[in-house]
C-alpha cells in the first residue's frame, strides 16, 4: 500500500510543478512550447515511472550478455589484428633482407622469428645458403644496423 501511496504523490507532485512553471512562463511564444512540451514528458515519465523501474533490471541483463560477447568478439579480432600484423612484419623483414642479399649477389632463404608481444617484434633471423665469409660479414651487418637484429641473432644454416 506504500509504494501506491508514494506513485499517487509522485504523480500529484510533477503535475502541480508542471502547472507552476507554466504558470511562471506562459503559453505565449516559443519558451512557453517548450515548457508545455517538457511538462508533457516530464508527467509521462513520472507516470511511467513504476513500469520503468521494473524493466531496467531486464536491459541491464540483456545489456550484460551483449557486453561480455563484444568483448570476447573484440579479444579475437585482436589476435587476428596481431597475426596479420606478424606475417607483415615477416614478409616485408623477409624482402628487405632478400633484396640485400640480391644486391650482395647471393642466393639465400631468409626465415623472421617473432616473439609473442603485442605488436610482435623481431627476434631473429634464420638465413639458409652459401655465401662468402666477406660477403656474409656484409649482410650480417646490414641486417644488425637496419633490422636491429644482432649478429647473436642471425642464425646461418
Amino acid at each position: 500500500m506504500e509504494g501506491i501511496t508514494a506513485y499517487l504523490l509522485s504523480i500529484t507532485a510533477a503535475a502541480i510543478l508542471c502547472a507552476v512553471v507554466k504558470l511562471v512562463v506562459g503559453d505565449k511564444g516559443p519558451a512557453g512550447k517548450i515548457i508545455k512540451a517538457v511538462s508533457g514528458v516530464f508527467l509521462t515519465v513520472t507516470l511511467l515511472s513504476a513500469v520503468l523501474q521494473i524493466e531496467l533490471d531486464d536491459f541491464e541483463q540483456f545489456f550484460d550478455e551483449y557486453s561480455a560477447s563484444a568483448s570476447q568478439n573484440a579479444c579475437a579480432g585482436k589476435q587476428m589484428a596481431d597475426a596479420a600484423m606478424a606475417d607483415i612484419i615477416k614478409q616485408q623483414a623477409q624482402a628487405y633482407i632478400l633484396e640485400e642479399a640480391e644486391r650482395l649477389g647471393l642466393t639465400l632463404k631468409a626465415e623472421i622469428l617473432l616473439d609473442d608481444t603485442s605488436p610482435p617484434s623481431i627476434t631473429g633471423v634464420m638465413l639458409q645458403g652459401k655465401a662468402a665469409p666477406y660477403k656474409k660479414a656484409q649482410l650480417t651487418q646490414f641486417i644488425a644496423e637496419n633490422l636491429g637484429i644482432s649478429q647473436e641473432n642471425q642464425q646461418w644454416i
